[in-house]
């Protein structure tokens, strides 16, 4: 079987699962939105100055993503019944692999940007934190 056979079987298999594009549209949204974000120029703004400001929005911008494929997963599930290995995975997994993507893209595709890997970390902190949350919101409820 040739490469190119073999890589159309892949994608009609794959193609049978558009669920996930269909259940989680605002997660799409936000992680389209971080690639462009994160792949264009960066305009001046006043708040550049401001020490650690950039740390603080990858954080925000993550925690952000994390908190909304959380919730988007549990619109429609019971979040006591919750499959945390397949959430594991999509929300904490997934999201940490798409930012050491941005950041290699970011290093070595653009010539506007730079990786850095404590931006990753700051991305890393902030899926964390949501983590944080949804297991104390996870406790709460099963209460």
């Amino acid at each position: 079987m040739y490469f190119y056979q073999k890589i159309t079987i892949f994608v009609v298999l794959k193609l049978k699962n558009m669920h996930y594009l269909k259940d989680y549209p605002i997660s799409w949204a936000v992680i389209i939105s971080i690639f462009v974000v994160c792949l264009i120029p960066t305009p001046e703004t006043p708040v550049n100055g401001v020490p650690g400001i950039d740390k603080l929005v990858h954080t925000a911008l993550y925690a952000f993503l994390c908190s909304v494929i959380l919730f988007e997963r549990f619109r429609h599930r019971s979040l006591k019944t919750a499959d945390m290995k397949r959430c594991f995975v999509g929300a904490f997994v997934l999201p940490i692999a798409m930012s050491g993507l941005i950041e290699l893209l970011q290093a070595y595709a653009t010539t506007c940007r730079s990786g850095d890997w404590w931006d990753m970390a700051a991305n890393s902190l902030g899926i964390v934190l949501s983590w944080i949350a949804f297991i104390l919101l996870k406790r709460r409820i099963a209460k």
